[in-house]
């Protein structure tokens, strides 16, 4: 869902670099660098069984 609304709004981002010329570089830079750091917070899960069915979630 979320490449869908990347995929209609990137030529809008685009088309503002008319009026803004370093908008369009800010934000396809810095949305990945954005993604990086918040990946950054994600649990680590190495070593660590993983559910295998929902009861398995519940129960934790």
């Amino acid at each position: 869902m979320m490449a869908r609304v990347g995929a209609m709004v990137a030529p809008m981002v685009l088309l503002m670099g008319d009026y803004v010329p370093w908008l369009p570089g800010l934000i396809f830079g810095g949305a990945p660098i954005l993604s990086g750091v918040a990946g950054l917070f994600l649990p680590e899960t190495l070593g660590s069984p993983l559910p295998d069915t929902m009861q398995d979630v519940e129960e934790r």
